[in-house]
């Protein structure tokens, strides 16, 4: 992984859609959400589905902002 460094150096985690394979990283914190086809006719939902999930990961790790 290229960001390895990066993630080394700072808190980090790794926030990808869950598929039917999962490539395990080695120590990373990994959090999956929902894959979305644009194709689906409940693309919408995913999309607000996912949107809340993401919030939820995002207020508990609490990533720091840069300025």
């Amino acid at each position: 992984m290229m960001l390895k460094p990066l993630m080394q150096r700072y808190d980090s985690f790794v926030l990808s859609e869950k598929t039917q394979y999962q490539a395990k990283g080695k120590g990373e914190k990994t959090y999956y959400v929902g894959q979305i086809s644009r194709k689906e006719k409940t693309v919408l939902l995913k999309l607000v589905v996912n949107a809340f999930h993401c919030l939820g990961i995002f207020i508990k790790e609490r990533p720091a902002l840069a300025r």
